[in-house]
């Protein structure tokens, strides 16, 4: 069923295309279990806390939609418009966010890191354009960020342990408090400021690397036994690595 169909009998002016759309577009959470949303319009939708787990949303249209608290594991956002759209507590284990346009979006508290029951760690943001996206306080361990865009985004207090951050570009991303311990990089990859990323326990990727948090052994691996009151976070404490001296995080 298409989304005009679907939508269309509950009196929803939803048009798959990409014309303009009224805002805010409120969409009955129900429908959107057997509507068909890859390449759909959905720009300014109202839809926090839908279940939309395991499902092929390529190259959708959600740029100022509301999805806080959304079930979004597993689901293909790839190649997909999320421009300054709201994911805040959105459960993003597994997804599939490859070339996805995330400028502006706001991931406060995303949770982007899951287990390796589905085959791997971390979601896959290759290629993304996260340029001043919040990730304030969000959980990215192992998640893959090669030759991801984040300039001028807030990474304030985020979990990246075992990310790859192979050729990303960080410049004048805020990353104070954030947990980059065995994070792996390489040298064209591209910090804030005077970020020390041997000092913030990160790691040099040999190769073309695991993906997916395939470096989330050693003492990243034994998550469960340190848990977060025991990471290193750059800006807390005094002295020593997780210490006072930044590492270019900005206030």
């Amino acid at each position: 069923m298409s989304l005009k169909a679907g939508l269309g009998v509950l009196g929803l002016a939803v048009v798959v295309s990409a014309c303009a759309v009224s805002k805010p577009l409120t969409v009955d959470l129900k429908s959107l279990r057997t509507t068909e949303l890859r390449d759909a319009n959905l720009e300014g939708a109202q839809i926090a806390g839908a279940e939309l787990a395991n499902r092929d949303m390529r190259r959708i249209v959600l740029r100022d939609a509301n999805l806080a608290g959304a079930d979004l594991r597993q689901v293909d956002l790839s190649e997909s418009d999320l421009r300054n759209a709201n994911f805040e507590g959105a459960d993003l284990r597994w997804a599939n966010l490859m070339r996805a346009n995330l400028q502006g979006a706001n991931l406060r508290g995303a949770r982007l890191f899951g287990d390796t029951s589905a085959g791997n760690y971390g979601a896959n943001l290759r290629h993304a354009d996260l340029r001043r996206a919040k990730l304030d306080g969000a959980d990215l361990r192992g998640a893959s960020f090669e030759f991801a865009d984040m300039r001028n985004a807030s990474l304030r207090d985020a979990d990246l342990r075992g990310a790859d951050l192979a050729f990303t570009d960080m410049r004048q991303a805020n990353a104070k408090g954030a947990d980059f311990r065995e994070a792996r990089y390489v040298l064209e990859t591209r910090f804030p400021g005077a970020f020390d990323p041997q000092q913030a326990g990160m790691i040099v990727r040999v190769g073309r690397g695991d993906f997916f948090g395939g470096g989330m052994g050693g003492a990243s691996g034994q998550i469960g036994a340190a848990g977060v009151r025991d990471r290193g976070t750059i800006g807390a404490g005094t002295g020593g690595y997780g210490s006072g001296q930044s590492a270019g995080g900005r206030d």
